[in-house]
């Protein structure tokens, strides 16, 4: 997974993408967001993925944590051609990631 380092970045990297992308909004030291990363690594390692992982540290991002309102952490978001498709908000299980990544 990769860590965005700035807007322009996230910009360029998710928005302007033709290819799926997880975005994980989270703030480190958080056990629900350690475990939401470990969980999208295994998930990918175990399944693949066709697309690009990123996180996103809200305390360097609170404009894009307000645009999309994120009110819980960890919170995955899904772009697909730089649209929005899907949010997980909270716990991020594997049996959840799953269903939600082969529905895509």
């Amino acid at each position: 997974m990769e860590s965005i380092k700035n807007e322009d970045e996230f910009i360029n990297s998710v928005l302007k993408s033709s290819r799926t992308a997880l975005v994980l909004f989270y703030m480190p030291f958080i056990g629900e967001s350690t475990y939401a990363i470990k969980t999208i690594k295994k998930y990918i390692e175990e399944n693949g993925f066709n697309g690009k992982c990123f996180v996103l540290d809200i305390n360097k991002f609170k404009n894009l944590a307000d645009e999309y309102m994120i009110y819980f952490i960890p919170s995955l978001f899904i772009f697909k051609n730089g649209e929005l498709i899907f949010r997980i908000e909270g716990l991020i299980t594997e049996k959840i990631l799953k269903s939600v990544l082969e529905g895509i």
